[in-house]
């Protein structure tokens, strides 16, 4: 049984990336977030369609129609996307209500949400600690 705990350093896949943030898969479960304000700073945020930069020192709530594009850490005047195999700590872990009632275009119901973070060092995507060449190990 998956059962993640706060402070937990986990490596996962990104799934999605939105201007609310990250979506992470371990395989078998993909429920992560790592929301926009928990990813290194400063950063930015680029629309596959149309192009535009988002700060994440925004507030944004969560919003299924979000736009789909790639978060970028920037550091040293250089651009890093925020991709592939991901070190994230794990932040909160919730359990939802059960809806009584789920409108049928709504996302199926999670009956677990991770949150978790990549703001401190150490974590993020694995290339930027370790190279490509150490990634497929």
């Amino acid at each position: 049984m998956f059962r993640p705990f706060e402070k937990e350093i986990i490596t996962a896949r990104l799934l999605s990336s939105d201007a609310d943030g990250l979506r992470l898969t371990i395989g078998f479960y993909d429920d992560i977030y790592i929301p926009a304000s928990r990813l290194p700073d400063p950063n930015h945020f680029v629309e596959t369609e149309p192009k535009k930069r988002v700060s994440s020192g925004q507030e944004s709530t969560a919003n299924p129609s979000s736009k789909k594009g790639m978060w970028y850490w920037d550091y040293d005047e250089q651009e890093y996307p925020i991709t592939d195999v991901i070190k994230f700590r794990v932040t909160n872990v919730s359990y939802p209500q059960i809806p009584v009632e789920q409108p049928k275009e709504s996302k199926p119901f999670a009956p677990m949400l991770v949150s978790g973070a990549i703001d401190d060092d150490g974590l993020g995507p694995i290339s930027w600690w370790f190279g490509d060449e150490d990634e497929d190990e």
